[in-house]
């Protein structure tokens, strides 16, 4: 049996709690409105000194409800992996957590953008997103 202890930070979106390991997080802030632009083919960037960064909206992602819609009332989370960044909207910093990182069980089969999950707490199991193929998917989001 191997485990491995992940510090990440626990987020919310709709009523979904995830974990996102802290070595992928650049920073965290709130897009004033005039930073935020919207393509003709309704792709969403915010501008942070100077470069437009893509926008990941984790409600669509994984098909949640109850989320923040508006870009200027969420959280923008600034991820990377190796080169690439991207902008993760989420609604709202949990806190951090120190977590032993599982596997996902077989019934759940394989979800790209999730690597694992952990037992919080309070016995709540969440799970812990995968910023590498999240900050890679192709749709539009």
């Amino acid at each position: 049996l191997t485990l491995t202890i992940m510090e990440g930070l626990l987020i919310r979106t709709g009523t979904s709690q995830y974990i996102i390991p802290l070595d992928c997080i650049i920073e965290t802030f709130i897009a004033a409105p005039e930073e935020i632009t919207i393509m003709p083919d309704g792709a969403e960037f915010v501008r942070k000194r100077n470069l437009l960064y893509p926008v990941k909206r984790l409600h669509r992602i994984h098909s949640l409800t109850g989320a923040v819609e508006q870009l200027s009332a969420g959280i923008q989370l600034l991820v990377k992996d190796r080169d690439n960044q991207a902008l993760l909207f989420i609604d709202e910093i949990v806190g951090q957590e120190t977590t032993v990182v599982k596997s996902l069980p077989d019934y759940l089969g394989s979800v790209s953008t999730v690597s694992g999950c952990a037992i919080l707490g309070n016995g709540e199991i969440c799970q812990i997103l995968n910023i590498p193929a999240i900050i890679e998917h192709v749709c539009i989001i």
